[in-house]
This record gives C-alpha cells, sequence and structure tokens, in this order.
C-alpha cells in the first residue's frame, strides 16, 4: 500500500451505500469527504483537492456527471469513478469519466484499481 494516501471524495444521495463506502476505504486508510448530494460534492471541490472521486451518477438535483465534470476541469490528472445503478450507460464514454461501473460492484476490484494509482 502506498505510504501516502489519497485523498478522496465519495458523492452519493444513498446514505447505505455512502457509508459503506465510507467506512470500507476509510479502514483501508484514504482520506474521505463523504457527500450526500452533488450540490455537496460540488461544495467540497472548493474546499480541498482530492486525488480521486467516486460518483454516482443518478441523483436528484445536480447528478455525478456533473461533480465529475467540474473535478476534472480542476484536476485535470485526478483520478475519476462514475457508477450507476440504473443500466444508463450514457456516460460511460465520457472523456472525463476514468472508470465507469454498475452496480453491484467489487468493492476490491474498486481498492485495486486506486491502488494503481500513483502516490499523491
Amino acid at each position: 500500500m502506498n505510504d501516502t494516501m489519497h485523498a478522496i471524495l465519495l458523492v452519493d444521495d444513498e446514505p447505505m451505500l455512502l457509508e459503506l463506502l465510507e467506512s470500507y476505504l476509510s479502514d483501508l486508510g484514504y482520506h474521505i469527504t463523504a457527500c450526500g448530494s452533488g450540490k455537496e460534492g460540488l461544495r467540497a471541490l472548493t474546499k480541498q483537492t482530492y486525488d480521486v472521486t467516486i460518483c454516482d451518477l443518478n441523483m436528484p438535483g445536480i447528478d455525478g456527471l456533473t461533480v465529475v465534470h467540474q473535478y476534472k476541469n480542476q484536476n485535470p490528472r485526478g483520478f475519476s469513478i462514475l457508477y450507476t445503478g440504473t443500466g444508463d450507460q450514457s456516460a460511460s464514454n465520457d472523456p472525463h469519466v476514468d472508470i465507469f461501473l454498475t452496480k453491484p460492484f467489487d468493492l476490491p476490484k474498486m481498492h485495486h484499481l486506486i491502488q494503481q494509482l500513483p502516490n499523491p
């Protein structure tokens, strides 16, 4: 595991999944900011720089793709993971999205993807 852990922004409007992801990644030593809406996610982006953002695509109001676009505009070298549970694949080819997953996804696989990133 890296000596310097990545700062990760999590954005999901489903509290149970957000808590699961936050707990899992925190237990692995990552620095997590968890947001329950796209609006909260955009606000968090104004306060800190993140190495990784992990967002749900479909949320009321501001969706995950909007958050990822803003994230990549601020941090073009940052890594983005976008996921959906609806089967909506429309964002899978978006150039701002590095990895597109569908729910349910494998948490150890997500961890493996993050581990492959260079140290922050």
